[in-house]
């Protein structure tokens, strides 16, 4: 009999041995189910809501693949720090940001739209302050860097990326439109920059009813510098399929135009008194 209570005993020991092990074995199969619940839950929210931004560029990939990725595009400009991000939280067709280092703390400056045309640092009106130039439809969209503020402006400046400079020591360029994406005709301008704005003097519109006939070629003038305030002064040439050559126009007549001939003829003309 006592043999027989001793057996039992033992069976009831393994048995409970047993559950014991079975269910510390399903616990560590919930325990990795839930691990690979959250995992999957963290994976996803990265991918939709955030990124893991890292100052590495991968030459693997492309500019616009690496800030997609999370690369972090630092810079410097009149010793104040800058860097260009995609933004992960924004709703809105500007896909990325330009943030400025303010006390230690990195704050947005404005969201912008970046794609594969890319983008720049360059001092585009040549005041000896870098600018932050992106590329869109064959168009520079400049923020300039405002020196007496010290932050880059976010009133964006947009002009044809097809631009020459014909006089280096008065900074004069002229610029040429594509009659594309909202303009009727081609274009070229002959212009400055003032005050981290262009300032236009003249401009060539090329008069079309078909963009493969060119009709007329027209000057004009524009007052103060005014894009939208223009006066007719004269038109050039007239008929069917023209071909105009208006870098040629430009490098042969701008003198002319900014009455830089006739200063010259009174400076001339002091210097004989003298």
């Amino acid at each position: 009999m006592r043999l027989l209570i001793i057996f039992i005993s033992f069976i009831f020991f393994c048995c409970s041995c047993a559950d014991k092990n079975n269910k510390s074995n399903n616990n560590g199969l919930l325990d990795t189910l839930e691990i690979s619940k959250i995992d999957t839950n963290q994976n996803k929210s990265l991918a939709t809501s955030s990124l893991t931004f890292h100052l590495a560029f991968d030459s693997n990939k492309t500019l616009m693949e690496n800030l997609y990725n999370g690369w972090i595009d630092t810079f410097s400009i009149d010793k104040q720090k800058f860097q260009l991000k995609f933004d992960a939280t924004s709703k809105d067709y500007d896909n990325c940001c330009i943030e400025q280092q303010k006390n230690g703390q990195w704050q947005k400056l404005f969201n912008l739209y970046l794609c594969n045309d890319g983008y720049c640092k360059d001092d585009i009106n040549k005041d000896g302050y870098t600018d932050f130039v992106k590329f869109y439809h064959a168009r520079h969209y400049t923020y300039f860097y405002n020196p007496f503020t010290k932050t880059l402006i976010d009133t964006v400046c947009i002009m044809p990326e097809d631009n020459t400079i014909i006089d280096k020591e008065k900074f004069v360029l002229y610029n040429y439109y594509e009659a594309m994406y909202g303009n009727i005709y081609q274009s070229s301008q002959l212009y400055t920059y003032r005050q981290r704005q262009p300032y236009f003097f003249y401009e060539l519109l090329l008069i079309t009813n078909d963009s493969t006939d060119i009709e007329k070629m027209n000057l004009y003038k524009f007052k103060n510098g005014n894009y939208d305030d223009t006066a007719f002064v004269e038109t050039i040439t007239v008929g069917h399929n023209l071909k105009f050559d208006y870098k040629n126009y430009w490098r042969r007549h701008y003198k002319e135009l900014m009455g830089y001939s006739q200063h010259r003829l009174q400076q001339v003309g002091l210097k004989e008194q003298q």
